[in-house]
C-alpha cells in the first residue's frame, strides 16, 4: 500500500476560498443601502424636505433642506429628531453639519456684506441650509419597512415650536420587503 503525504495547505487554501466566496455573498447582502424616496412639508415660515434618504440595515441617513419661505428673517433651532417606523417605533437621531451649515451660510453672506450681528443665527427669506441626521439602530432592518418618518417636533421657530407633520420617506420598488438578510 503506498500511502500520500497529506498537505495541509494545500486543504487550508481550499477552506480559506469557500470561506470568502460565502462572506463576501453575505457581506454585500447586508452592506447594500437603498435610496428612499423623500417628502416635503411646509408652514408659511419654514419648508423642510428630505434631499437624499440612503437606508442600510443598521443606519438611516436623510440630508433635509430647511428654507425660510417667510417675509423676515427667523432662527432655526433644532433638538433631538426620531425616526418612526410604521408600527410606532422610535428611534433617536442626531444632526451632522447642521451647525456648521449654518456658520458657512453666515460666512458667505458675511463676505457679501449682508447681515449684521443682531441677524447673525437667523435665515433670510428664501434662502435655505442643508444638513444631515443620522439614526443607527442594531435590532432591525430598516430597508425592510416600506416607509419611515421623520419627526419634527424639536424644530423650533424664533422659539417656538414649527408644528410641521413628520417627513415621510418611502422604499423603492426593488428594496427587499421581505427578504431574509
Amino acid at each position: 500500500m503506498v500511502s500520500r503525504p497529506c498537505n495541509p495547505v494545500g486543504k487550508l487554501a481550499v477552506f480559506a476560498a469557500i470561506g470568502a466566496v460565502v462572506v463576501a455573498s453575505g457581506c454585500a447582502a447586508m452592506t447594500r443601502t437603498w435610496q428612499f424616496k423623500g417628502s416635503q412639508q411646509a408652514n408659511s415660515t419654514l419648508e423642510v424636505s428630505v434631499t437624499k434618504a440612503s437606508v442600510a440595515q443598521k443606519a438611516a441617513t436623510l440630508h433635509l433642506a430647511i428654507r425660510n419661505v417667510g417675509d423676515v428673517p427667523v432662527a432655526i433651532d433644532t433638538g433631538r429628531f426620531f425616526l418612526s417606523l410604521p408600527d410606532k417605533t422610535r428611534y433617536p437621531g442626531a444632526a451632522k453639519g447642521l451647525k456648521h451649515a449654518k456658520k458657512r451660510f453666515f460666512n458667505k453672506l458675511k463676505r457679501f456684506g449682508i447681515g449684521s450681528g443682531a441677524d447673525a443665527d437667523k435665515i433670510a427669506p428664501g434662502r435655505k441650509i442643508t444638513f444631515s441626521v443620522m439614526f443607527q439602530q442594531y435590532g432591525r432592518d430598516f430597508r425592510r419597512h416600506p416607509w419611515l418618518a421623520i419627526e419634527l417636533t424639536s424644530l423650533r421657530v424664533d422659539g417656538q415650536p414649527a408644528n410641521l407633520p413628520p417627513l415621510r420617506v418611502t422604499a423603492p420598488p426593488e428594496a427587499p420587503m421581505g427578504e431574509d438578510i
